[in-house]
């Protein structure tokens, strides 16, 4: 005997790793994550030292240095900086602002992801800052695609059953897809 209702578990993983990977599609949240390798550049590069085993490329161009990025929402980025207490001027569309006694401006490059651009100070102090940003930025990524995921999903016929957050902070969501 049939009711006409199909029940087919259908389960969606977001992880912070595939966003970075550019493997989510909604609302242009592709291309988000930590940071942007540069294997072709011809410029003299220093990297910094950090114990994260994904090191930041960072590019000094005499005098001013930049570091790399693959944050490409603005908006994103700077909400990022203003849960960090960062205050900031966005001087169209180059945000500049002070770390560690240092004058940064993250600037987009050709791709449309934002470098940090900096002339002086300590290029390791100013390198981590720019991976806590990141990082903030990150978790920001993933709290937009889970809050589109959520509102999407019942006008595409799927009923939120449960959801799992594992020790990488991915995020795995359950929904039943109904069929009649």
């Amino acid at each position: 005997m049939s009711t006409g209702v199909e029940i087919i578990p259908l389960f969606i993983v977001m992880s912070l790793f595939a966003a970075a990977a550019g493997k989510s599609a909604l609302n242009n949240a592709e291309n988000s994550g930590l940071w942007k390798w540069n294997l072709n550049a011809a410029k003299r590069k220093n990297y910094s030292n950090s114990a994260q085993s994904v090191q930041p490329e960072i590019e000094q161009v005499n005098p001013v240095t930049s570091i790399a990025t693959v944050m490409n929402d603005e908006e994103l980025l700077l909400a990022a900086l203003g849960d960090l207490g960062l205050v900031y001027d966005n001087d169209g569309g180059r945000i500049k602002l002070s770390v560690s006694n240092t004058d940064v401006a993250f600037v987009k490059d050709m791709s449309g992801a934002y470098a940090a651009e900096f002339d002086g100070g300590d290029a390791t102090a100013l390198s981590s800052a720019v991976e806590n940003i990141s990082e903030l930025y990150k978790q920001k990524v993933q709290q937009k695609v889970y809050d589109n995921i959520m509102s999407r999903a019942a006008e595409n016929g799927l009923s939120f059953e449960s959801e799992r957050v594992a020790a990488d902070n991915s995020i795995t969501l359950t929904f039943v897809v109904r069929r009649d």
